[in-house]
């Protein structure tokens, strides 16, 4: 990461919630007078399937996605997996992970949740990441989510890990989910985020 700008990229399943969880990221960033730029990718399912958002932060004026991001948060994609048996199907769960290495900027940062995804699956992985000097961080999001609420919560401490090795005040989210939402459900994450932060 450079020390004046950060492009996170939030992957996961199609469904999973990535589109919302880089929108409120995203909106958080502005409220505390940050500059942002988006970048959505569609998948050509409806549900399921890997899908990515990009959002650039920086304090100066940004007009494009860039080239290339430096902080990659892989959920892993839960409709490729059947919750009911716990079975998993092929390599789709991987994919958030697999399939977000090549753009990754050296010395770039990699949080994955290692509730759902197995590194070890990924062929020569240990060697990109020494080639590439990628800070990695395998931690168990999943667990985290359910311990304090529903695994869609995972977002949510995703969001938080990357505040505490990003550097951005807790607060700035916390405040946004606060306005953003329902009582009933705004508990549970909060305590999810303060979890995950630490």
């Amino acid at each position: 990461m450079t020390d004046h700008e950060l492009i996170w990229r939030i992957a996961g399943g199609s469904g999973d919630g990535i589109a919302s969880t880089s929108q409120n990221f995203a909106k958080a960033l502005m409220r505390a007078g940050l500059h942002v730029f988006t970048h959505r990718h569609y998948p050509s399912r409806i549900r399921g399937g890997h899908t990515y958002t990009e959002v650039r932060v920086s304090a100066d004026p940004v007009k494009s996605r860039g080239d290339g991001y430096n902080f990659l948060l892989a959920l892993g994609d839960s409709f490729a997996r059947n919750p009911s048996e716990g079975a998993y199907y092929g390599n789709e769960e991987i994919k958030p992970l697999s399939e977000n290495l090549d753009e990754l900027d050296e010395g770039g940062v990699i949080v994955y949740d290692s509730g759902l995804l197995d590194a070890s699956e990924i062929e020569d992985f240990d060697e990109r990441v020494e080639a590439n000097d990628w800070h990695v961080y395998d931690i168990d999001l999943r667990t985290i989510a359910r311990e304090h609420g529903r695994e869609v919560m995972r977002n949510t401490a995703g969001v938080a890990v990357t505040c505490a090795i990003a550097g951005i005040e807790p607060d700035v989210i916390k405040s946004l989910m606060s306005d953003a939402m329902p009582d009933k459900i705004l508990e549970p994450n909060l305590t999810v985020f303060d979890d995950a932060y630490e």
